[in-house]
């Protein structure tokens, strides 16, 4: 019994970040509370310790006139903190945080393979945690503050120009099933449901996209995607918006007021000629792709 309640005391796996960049740097235990583990760290530093990353980035700090913050990352049972420890370590540096950790943590027990037990509490307890709202908002909070600074993003530019062309196309196709499965593309539609575009995000797609032509066989299987659909009234009203807010559809509303030209257009429409035409998928796409190309010069 006395066995069983040592076990169960918990042990505190905690993040030190910056306050400059708000970049988690270091990842420890601490079975006290969080505060006393902070005041011991920078003690450490005002008494001279300055041999190891962790201390050297700390007195930097302290001459800056700043202080450590700390975080809570995880709370495990005392038979389990080596492998807590060992996983935020290693979850974030592959999420790319440049930690000063000097080992894989668990007092550097290089090697060590988490049980399946371990796993399971390991993975029971994030489960629970992360069910909390609260708590998905503040780790996300601090794990993107970490990610969104010059550092970070040089960082991974490195990572990415060690990639090996076999590494980047493993990736990549593993990427396109998963968004081509049935579960991705219902985890993509739910992600992607009611979130509103910015108007500065729609002009950055917008002109990464200008200027960019399609190969012939894409457009040909998008033209033959489409052949045959029906728009819902939604979309219909969309399109009409959209030609309605054309400065270059004024003229071409003027001509569909005249009875005559939409006579000819009627006649044009219904004749053999124009319908054959229309049932080539060539034909279609690079008609398509003059219509496209007048527009965008208007």
């Amino acid at each position: 019994m006395a066995n069983d309640s040592i076990q169960q005391i918990s042990v505190f796996i905690y993040g030190l970040i910056d306050p400059r960049d708000g970049q988690l740097r270091y990842v420890g235990k601490t079975k006290n509370s969080l505060k006393s583990r902070l005041l011991a760290h920078v003690s450490d530093v005002r008494r001279g310790r300055t041999y190891i990353p962790r201390h050297k980035w700390l007195c930097d700090l302290l001459l800056a006139g700043e202080f450590p913050e700390i975080v809570e990352l995880d709370r495990v049972a005392s038979d389990a903190w080596q492998e807590a420890e060992q996983f935020w370590i290693g979850y974030l540096r592959f999420v790319g945080l440049p930690l000063l950790n000097g080992t894989i943590g668990g007092d550097g027990t290089i090697g060590h393979k988490m049980s399946e037990e371990i796993k399971k509490k390991l993975s029971d307890g994030a489960t629970k945690r992360y069910q909390n709202p609260n708590e998905r908002r503040r780790t996300g909070a601090a794990v993107k503050r970490g990610q969104d600074t010059d550092s970070y993003r040089a960082y991974m530019r490195e990572r990415a120009a060690k990639c090996t062309p076999e590494s980047l196309a493993k990736l990549h196709e593993g990427t396109r099933r998963y968004c081509r499965s049935e579960e991705g593309r219902k985890a993509i539609a739910d992600r992607m449901r009611g979130k509103v575009v910015s108007e500065a995000t729609r002009k950055i797609l917008s002109e990464q996209r200008l200027g960019v032509k399609l190969p012939i066989e894409t457009r040909l299987k998008m033209a033959a995607s489409r052949l045959g659909r029906k728009h819902s009234e939604a979309t219909k009203a969309k399109m009409r918006a959209a030609i309605n807010r054309d400065a270059s559809s004024l003229r071409t509303r003027e001509r569909w007021l005249d009875p005559e030209y939409v006579a000819k257009q009627a006649a044009v429409n219904r004749s053999a000629k124009l319908k054959s035409k229309w049932a080539d998928p060539m034909w279609r796409a690079e008609r398509l792709e003059r219509q496209r190309a007048a527009r965008a010069k208007t």
